[in-house]
């Protein structure tokens, strides 16, 4: 499940661009590394959640373009769109710029 929490975020956003590989119909409950290193700390705090599984997941689903965009306002991102590129044409794009 997509999250914030890997620091990939940041790879997203190019030249005042958020980019966006193929479609992503569905939403995801999206959270921030804070707060999950904060989940993960009081877990281990708890010796009730001793070999236990969680399930973590942010307040409320986004799509990630949804998530790019509240991303930028809240980092203060200046990006004047978010750019939907197909899988085709980023396999297309990768061998010219080595990515």
């Amino acid at each position: 499940m997509p999250n914030l929490a890997d620091g990939s975020t940041e790879a997203l956003y190019h030249r005042g661009h958020a980019i966006m590989i193929g479609k992503h119909p569905h939403s995801y409950y999206w959270f921030a590394a804070g707060d999950f290193a904060q989940m993960v700390s009081k877990a281990y705090q708890n010796s009730a959640a001793s070999n236990k599984r969680f399930f973590i997941h942010g307040p409320e689903a986004a799509r990630i373009k949804e998530a790019l965009e509240s991303y930028a306002i809240a980092f203060q991102l200046e990006i004047r769109t978010v750019t939907v590129i197909s899988v085709w044409a980023a396999k297309a794009i990768a061998p010219l710029t080595r990515n």
